[in-house]
């Protein structure tokens, strides 16, 4: 069998489903040698970390527009078309409106759905109608938690026969390590014992609640403890940079934007704790990674 998947999510700076997918590829190689996986990319700077084996095949769609929408809902259904595929697999909440090929989706979750305001109007209309038509299209779709298995239930109306729970794990390069690892506190500014946290700076993420909680803690207990903020923005977004003056948390809260693997795997391990104040999770990697890594978590 011939088959097909958006792979997209792995170019760039990775954040959940892009772990994911990476995971997922690199594993199915390992227990599948017989089928044959069409990847396609829209950049031709694959991923380093991608198997490199003779039944993984990649296909670079490059656009004549820049645009995730119309790379998806155009140049990507002609492609698989071309290139004959059986079978694919959209790992990120959505399909094209016109697709013609049998296909599976994953819904991680669907916090579009429950609140707008996490996203931005552009955001809600690549997501909304698409997840929808994704849900409704698809033989089978794929969710990492009972719990977002539920809400597809009950937003979707979907049966449970068409939602197949797999549970995510950490990748296994986020481990306990030994070492003080002076360099990367070095090169984030870290001066003292730190909590950690991992994800988007999005509003769903509550990252002022953070703030606020940790400058009450810095006020009232007077700690020796700075907060690392490590992950890209998201609109609509929080700005960091005025969080940190409305709290009069300056040298107390350092805001590392994104952080490769290398260097997180590291703050993992030498954090006090992590801490992730998500108003809602389909299923949420960061905790876990930080657990493999031997951090305590809230």
């Amino acid at each position: 069998m011939r088959i097909g998947i958006d792979a997209t999510s792995i170019e760039g700076d990775r954040t959940g489903v892009g772990r994911y997918l990476i995971n997922l590829i690199n594993s199915l190689a390992k227990i599948d040698k017989s089928n044959e996986y069409i990847l396609f990319f829209k950049d031709k700077l694959i991923p380093e970390d991608l198997v490199k084996q003779e039944n993984i095949k990649i296909k670079v769609v490059i656009p004549l527009i820049k645009s995730n929408f119309i790379w998806s809902n155009f140049y990507l259904p002609f492609a698989v078309h071309k290139m004959k595929i059986d079978f694919f697999h959209f790992p990120f909440y959505t399909v094209p409106f016109y697709f013609k090929v049998p296909l599976i989706v994953t819904i991680h979750d669907i916090s579009y759905e429950i609140n707008a305001s996490w996203y931005t109007l552009v955001s809600r209309f690549a997501f909304i109608p698409f997840s929808r038509l994704a849900a409704r299209k698809a033989k089978k779709v794929i969710t990492d938690s009972d719990f977002t298995k539920a809400e597809l239930k009950k937003v979707y109306n979907l049966t449970d026969e068409k939602i197949k729970v797999i549970p995510l794990a950490s990748d296994g390069k986020f481990k306990k390590l030994e070492g003080k690892f002076d360099d990367v506190k070095e090169k984030y500014g870290i001066r003292s014992p730190y909590f950690l946290y991992v994800g988007t700076i999005t509003k769903r993420r509550n990252i002022e609640m953070l703030v606020k909680a940790f400058s009450d803690l810095v006020a009232e207990k007077k700690i020796n403890a700075q907060l690392v903020l490590a992950g890209k923005v998201v609109k609509p977004a929080w700005n960091v940079e005025k969080l940190i003056q409305k709290y009069n948390m300056k040298d107390k809260i350092i805001y590392a934007k994104y952080v490769p693997d290398d260097d997180l795997i590291k703050l993992y391990n030498k954090a006090e704790c992590f801490v992730y104040p998500s108003l809602y999770e389909g299923f949420g990697l960061p905790p876990i990674e930080a657990m493999a890594a031997g951090c305590p978590v809230i």
